[in-house]
């Protein structure tokens, strides 16, 4: 959703790139949505954001005829102050179930819990989250991978040879997630590398070293990657390397936009990149 002002500017960049603008919708009740983001001499950012238009966009604006012939629909961050997108998607997935859903919740849906958007989770192909996120989504903590014995009681549930020392244990998340029928779980953390599950099996994803430069961003271009993958019918390995090497190109440069990778830059960048993704079965809770 764009506003009156602010948003041509928007739509004329998106066309450049060759996307389709035909389904963004204007409003007159509010300027474009922006944010001011501020990035520290280590490459993280925190971002001030004005919701602007996008509080407005609901469920009437979603174009449903059209949504009928996608093959994947991401459903992002909303802004919205009710539930009528979710409510409306939620049946929507209902009445056409082959169509792929990823969604990353923000906001207000995360601290509300998993539990307030079952009705929408059962349809939710890959879901994304970061620790802190995926923390507060599924009402549970990830455990600490101290050495064994310095943390009485905290007892992970995968072996510590899978994980290395610096990334917590978070199946417990994940296993609070999988019950509501999600089939994927992806779990980011940082320059602690990321983890994700489809209920059998876990696997953990390290980062690409390099200088990190922004952190801005980092988040939707590893689900961009991902979910590049997913669409060409990838597996969880190849999945969690694509998103891995698409963040990695946007961490590495100032923006959010920069480092994006197209499709042939992504196969080159995967051969030059070697990425060990490790898996374990995933623990029976």
């Amino acid at each position: 959703m764009i506003g009156e002002l602010y948003g041509e500017p928007l739509l004329n960049h998106l066309e450049s790139e060759k996307v389709n603008t035909k389904f963004v919708q204007k409003t007159n009740q509010d300027r474009t949505g922006f944010s001011t983001i501020l990035n520290s001499f280590e490459g993280d950012r925190t971002v001030m954001v004005y919701s602007g238009a996008n509080q407005w966009f609901n469920a009437s604006h979603l174009p449903l005829e059209a949504m009928k012939k996608a093959d994947l629909i991401f459903l992002n961050h909303l802004s919205e102050p009710d539930s009528t997108v979710i409510d409306a998607l939620a049946t929507f997935f209902e009445q056409n179930p082959t169509i792929s859903l990823a969604w990353n919740p923000g906001g207000k849906r995360l601290q509300q819990g998993a539990a307030r958007w079952q009705h929408l989770l059962r349809h939710v192909n890959v879901l994304f989250l970061n620790k802190q996120e995926a923390a507060l989504f599924s009402g549970k903590n990830p455990i600490r991978n101290l050495p064994e014995g310095d943390e009485p009681g905290c007892q992970l549930h995968v072996s510590r040879s899978y994980l290395p020392t610096y990334a917590d244990d978070v199946t417990e998340m994940m296993a609070e997630l999988l019950q509501y029928g999600v089939q994927q779980v992806v779990i980011t953390d940082g320059r602690n590398g990321a983890q994700a599950t489809d209920g059998k099996q876990l696997y953990f994803c390290p980062v690409v070293s390099c200088k990190r430069v922004d952190s801005l961003g980092a988040g939707d271009a590893f689900a961009t990657g991902y979910m590049t993958a997913f669409l060409a019918e990838q597996n969880l390995n190849h999945s969690l390397k694509y998103g891995t090497i698409n963040a990695y190109h946007v961490v590495s440069r100032f923006g959010a936009q920069a480092g994006l990778l197209t499709w042939d830059r992504l196969q080159e960048s995967l051969q030059k990149e070697s990425i060990d993704v490790r898996s374990t079965p995933f623990p029976t809770f």
